[in-house]
Parts: structure tokens; sequence; C-alpha cells
């Protein structure tokens, strides 16, 4: 299981060789993300979304209602 979950850590093959402290990495990582966002309009903000929903302290809709709710 340990595996599993440090394959799903590490970036594709293609974006480790990427280095963002160079400006020719940080051009590339927006091209990359320019044309996943051309091909998939929204799909970068919906996982930036999800990833800020996960982070700890950070409060959702859901919260709020369950907070309301039990005044």
């Amino acid at each position: 299981m340990e595996q599993d979950s440090a394959k799903t850590l590490r970036p594709p093959a293609p974006l480790r060789g990427l280095d963002l402290t160079s400006a020719d990495g940080r051009c590339g990582i927006k091209t990359l993300l320019a044309e996943i966002e051309r091909l998939s309009p929204g799909v970068i903000l919906q996982q930036a979304a999800g990833i800020q929903i996960r982070r700890p302290g950070c409060v959702t809709l859901a919260d709020h209602r369950d907070r309301a709710q039990a005044s």
C-alpha cells in the first residue's frame, strides 16, 4: 500500500526534469497548463478547488450550515 501512495505523489516522468526555478521551466509549465485548459476548460480550477477544500483548517459551506443549525 505504501508504494501505491508514493507513486501517486511522484510527478509523471515528463515533469520530473522540469526546473521550475528557471525561466524556461516556468514557461514550460505555463504552456502545459494552458494546453490542458484549452483541451478541458475548467479542469485546473476544479482540481485546485478540491485541493483547497482538503487543506487543514479550510472551512466549507457544509461546515457553516452545521454551525448555523447547531446554534
